[in-house]
C-alpha cells in the first residue's frame, strides 16, 4: 500500500491551477506564494499577494523586489495515505 494512490491524499491544487489556467507567466512573491501575470506576461501593475499582503507585480515590466519569475514544476501529489503514524494502538501488523 505503500505505493499506492487513495482518495484521501490531498492534490497538489499548484498544478490543477497552472493546468486550468492555460499558458500564463507564473511568479511567486518574496514569501515563495505563487500568482500569475497574464498578457505578455511581464508585470505592470503593482498589487498585494493574497497570502501574506506583500507587494507584488510591478511597473512598465520591471518587476518589484522579490518577485521573481517561477518554473512550472509539474504535479507533485505523493503516494501513500494522510492517516498519520500507525502508532497508538492501531494493529501494527496491518
Amino acid at each position: 500500500m505503500q505505493a499506492a494512490f487513495l482518495p484521501t491524499m490531498p492534490e497538489d491544487m499548484l498544478a490543477v491551477a497552472q493546468q486550468a489556467l492555460g499558458p500564463l507567466q507564473w511568479y511567486r512573491c518574496p514569501n515563495g506564494h505563487p500568482c500569475t501575470v497574464g498578457e505578455c506576461g511581464q508585470p505592470m501593475e503593482r498589487s498585494r499577494c493574497v497570502d501574506c499582503g506583500l507587494e507584488i507585480g510591478g511597473h512598465n515590466h520591471r518587476p518589484v523586489a522579490g518577485f521573481t519569475a517561477g518554473n512550472v514544476q509539474g504535479d507533485r501529489t505523493q503516494t501513500g495515505h494522510v492517516l498519520g503514524d500507525r502508532a497508538g494502538g492501531i494493529c501494527q501488523t496491518c
